[in-house]
């Protein structure tokens, strides 16, 4: 595993920065180390850089040990012989090669760098243990670093996890709901009208078929969901008769616009019962769906009682979990308003469109 300093995105410009802060200053202090007053400047300025640019080398290495010995959970006895022995070895190593590269300048014999570098060998090994214990506080900050960011992105993995779970919880919830209510139908219609209802039981079958193709899908085209919706009234209405209107007004740049699976069906179920189904003579629920910019709006309308006394679970089951479902899937950026005035309810969606930025219309 390469140390976080040289991994990618900007891994080239990590490193540039990397090697050109050792040479600033670790060739500048070698420099102070092996020049002053000793006529050789030109020499030991390029030694000096060429032992800069190996402790960065090495200094990468010492990200392997301060891996192995996290700060927190190694012992304090672990982590300080660690480092203590690497220390002590890249240090060696940084001066042997030192050495070497001094040999290498003055190979017809030893000269006065030569002799000055070995006179400073005490110093610069003691150097090289500071500049170790400099890098390996350097990839203690960049681990803390990462593991900060492995976390947060654990968070996010967990919530994300979370918040499917509960969507998927809540699409499952409406099918049965759904049945629930309409085998109450059903069976009521089984008694007063066995035709009607052996009728009721084949559109059911397949409006079941084809709301189940529709939940095995996250999103689905409005289109859908209002073919669905139509197939729901369309049931409903073995049950009420022309007492049940239903209209649709869809802008067509509306039609192939995303949705969340089965958040249309539950609303107007939610209108039939606790609408249409407290008047004596009916009523008609209007959808109407259109784009206003990078956004959808959808608002179902239906006349209700007044009247009637309100309770705690008056909107019923499909309006609480289409507001639970918005907030899963969008956040702050979908919201759903209900409005009930003069014996007239509304409940109006407004969610974002997916990779759109503007009205294509507008």
């Amino acid at each position: 595993m390469l140390p976080r300093l040289l991994r990618r995105p900007r891994g080239l410009d990590r490193a540039l920065g990397y090697f050109g802060a050792w040479l600033v200053l670790g060739g500048g202090i070698v420099y102070l180390l092996l020049a002053p007053g000793e006529g050789r400047q030109l020499q030991a300025a390029g030694l000096a850089a060429l032992l800069a640019l190996l402790f960065a080398f090495i200094g990468l290495a010492a990200y392997y040990p301060c891996r192995a010995t996290p700060l927190v959970g190694a012992g304090a006895l672990r982590l300080v012989l660690t480092h203590a022995l690497a220390a002590l070895f890249s240090s060696s190593l940084w001066v042997l090669v030192g050495q070497l590269a001094v040999r290498a300048q003055t190979a017809l014999g030893p000269d006065e760098l030569a002799r000055l570098f070995t006179a400073r060998r005490p110093a610069l090994l003691a150097l090289g243990v500071l500049f170790y214990l400099l890098a390996a506080a350097l990839h203690y900050v960049l681990l803390a670093l990462e593991e900060r960011e492995l976390a947060r992105r654990r968070e996010l993995k967990l919530t994300v996890a979370a918040r499917e779970a509960e969507l998927a919880a809540l699409r499952a919830q409406v099918n049965p709901h759904f049945l629930f209510n309409t085998l109450n139908s059903l069976a009521s219609l089984c008694g007063s009208d066995p035709k009607a209802a052996r009728a009721m039981s084949i559109a059911l079958a397949d409006f079941l078929r084809a709301s189940l193709e529709i939940g095995r899908e996250k999103r689905v085209p409005l289109e859908r969901e209002i073919e669905l919706a139509h197939s729901y009234v369309a049931l409903e209405r073995f049950r009420f008769g022309e007492r049940l209107g239903f209209e649709v007004v869809m802008a067509l740049e509306a039609q192939g616009v995303s949705v969340p699976a089965l958040l249309l069906q539950p609303l107007v179920e939610n209108a039939v019962r606790h609408g249409v189904a407290s008047l004596t003579e009916g009523g008609t629920i209007e959808l109407k769906a259109e784009r206003k910019g990078a956004q959808l709006q959808v608002t179902v309308t239906n006349p209700y009682d007044p009247g009637r006394p309100a309770t705690g679970k008056r909107t019923g089951f499909g309006l609480a979990g289409a507001e639970e479902r918005l907030r899963l899937a969008y956040g702050r950026s979908a919201r759903c308003v209900k409005r009930g005035d003069g014996g007239i309810f509304a409940v109006e969606i407004i969610l974002p469109i997916e990779g759109a930025d503007a009205d294509p219309a507008g």
